[in-house]
């Protein structure tokens, strides 16, 4: 996903500590479970 893309690229540079990194990439993980549900929810599937 783009966004965990993005958030290793802040954590490498330095711009988010570990512990936060971890936790907004667990977040990320779960919105994108939850919005995959709702796409095969919507079209169907």
């Amino acid at each position: 996903m783009e966004v965990e893309t993005q958030l290793q690229i802040a954590a490498n540079l330095g711009y988010l500590p570990p512990k936060e990194t971890a936790t907004l990439l667990t977040t990320t993980a779960e919105l994108g479970k939850i919005l995959n549900g709702l796409l095969a929810s919507v079209s169907g599937h």
